[in-house]
């Protein structure tokens, strides 16, 4: 294989491998066994295991971010949006080879990661963070940060809920809940009466 071609294989190898078994559990020869390449020919791309799982994430976050962007584009309006995510997370839970987020896996292996693969797990919770402020925002809901992070918590434990237990239904519930949360944000807030002194 020809470089270029030839490290576009190993990523996409080393995807599939770190997320269906571990990072910390699939070592750099069994990544070289699947691609049936010499570890030399793997470090000549990638001089460590770190690297390459920084590139792996790297490649997710952005597949990830346009895969949100297609669901917001997609839905009617930013409360829609919100609802729509959960949907889009109820639909990746039920397909067989599903083992959760991968940052939040990334996260686990890794809670002292080395630069490169904290900056890349860092940045996707960012991101998920801030449009859900920018939706919350858009729908003119009250405190739009408290907002996303009620949000966030749901979505993210309805992930880890159905990968551990078994229950895609959680993310259901979940998104029943974040409606709650949305209504809750746009009901208007009771002034307290002021009694004036006679």
């Amino acid at each position: 294989m020809r470089g270029n071609v030839l490290r576009e294989y190993l990523v996409e190898t080393a995807t599939t491998i770190f997320y269906r078994d571990g990072f910390r559990a699939t070592g750099v020869d069994a990544i070289a066994k699947e691609c049936n390449v010499a570890k030399k020919s793997l470090y000549n791309h990638f001089p460590s295991k770190d690297l390459l799982i920084a590139e792996v994430l790297r490649r997710r976050h952005v597949a990830w971010v346009e895969s949100v962007e297609r669901t917001i584009g997609a839905a009617n309006g930013p409360e829609d949006a919100i609802m729509e995510l959960f949907d889009a997370t109820g639909r990746a839970v039920r397909t067989p080879k599903y083992r959760g987020c991968i940052f939040f896996n990334a996260a686990i292996e890794f809670p002292d990661a080395c630069p490169e693969i904290g900056s890349i797990i860092d940045e996707n919770v960012r991101y998920s963070h801030r449009r859900l402020v920018e939706l919350a925002t858009e729908a003119g809901l009250e405190n739009p940060e408290l907002v996303a992070i009620q949000i966030g918590v749901l979505r993210r434990g309805a992930q880890v809920t159905s990968m551990a237990s078994g229950d895609s239904d959680v993310v259901g519930f979940a998104k029943e809940l974040a409606s709650q949360v949305i209504a809750d944000a746009k009901r208007p807030k009771s002034k307290k009466r002021v009694r004036r002194k006679a």
